[in-house]
């Protein structure tokens, strides 16, 4: 639990972006208050890993709506709605690979 929680909430703390800003917190943010959730709760690992990736999937899929304001993108400004953000789609990625090792 611990390396993923730190390594989100050390990536939120360098980029100090937060949930609507269009970036990949939008995704690490629910991961990681995911992982926190079953941790308390005594919840396995693997089972919380799941959990939370589907809640990183949903907070990744929730950036098509939002126009960005932080980021490469912010210069697009209204034209990046309608798109997912890339860092939110390349944080879920990664996230998503380590499934079968979990």
């Amino acid at each position: 639990y611990q390396y993923w929680i730190a390594f989100c909430k050390g990536i939120q703390d360098r980029g100090k972006a937060k949930i609507g800003d269009k970036t990949m917190i939008d995704t690490l943010e629910p991961f990681y208050k995911s992982l926190e959730h079953a941790q308390q709760s005594g919840e396995s690992f693997a089972d919380a890993f799941q959990v939370a990736l589907g809640e990183a999937k949903h907070g990744m899929e929730s950036t098509k709506d939002i126009v960005s304001n932080k980021g490469r993108s912010k210069r697009l400004g209204y034209r990046s709605q309608g798109h997912v953000d890339p860092g939110a789609m390349s944080a879920y990625l990664m996230l998503d690979t380590f499934k079968p090792f979990i």
